[in-house]
């Protein structure tokens, strides 16, 4: 991984998940949550995507796919999400006063690749407070 794949937030596997909460240019390092010295990212590794990480975070499976809605009681004015598991498909498709304004679609493998997109929508809170359940910090 290089720092100009990273932003601050996102979750990196360093022997253990963690969250980026530093980001250096000029030396390629990061720093991550918990530690307070500066590590190369050369020593990081990107977090697949799991269905059991999407579903901590409050998508539902149904068969590849999982997904998650956003203001599902205003039918009129929501977001859908959509991960499909066996392509590393990600749609997101926002509706208002009923007509889709816009929608998102790409390939993404890992979770920082999804907490990009979550901002680029303007998810910033859903992207900020992503979870991962096993072998990280909170």
């Amino acid at each position: 991984m290089k720092t100009n794949e990273l932003m601050i937030g996102d979750w990196v596997n360093a022997g253990y998940n963690s969250k980026v909460t530093g980001i250096d240019l000029n030396t390629d390092a990061i720093r991550i949550a918990g530690n307070i010295g500066w590590f190369k990212t050369y020593e990081h590794k990107p977090v697949p995507i799991t269905p059991e990480i999407l579903e901590a975070n409050g998508f539902e499976k149904y068969g590849h796919r999982c997904s998650i809605w956003l203001n599902r009681e205003d039918f009129d004015n929501h977001t859908e999400i959509e991960y499909r598991i066996d392509q590393n498909w990600f749609e997101l498709k926002r509706m208002a006063n009923r007509l889709y304004i816009y929608q998102l679609k790409g390939e993404v493998h890992y979770v920082h690749e999804l907490q990009h997109l979550l901002r680029a929508a303007g998810l910033n809170e859903m992207a900020d407070s992503f979870v991962i359940e096993k072998g990280g910090s909170q």
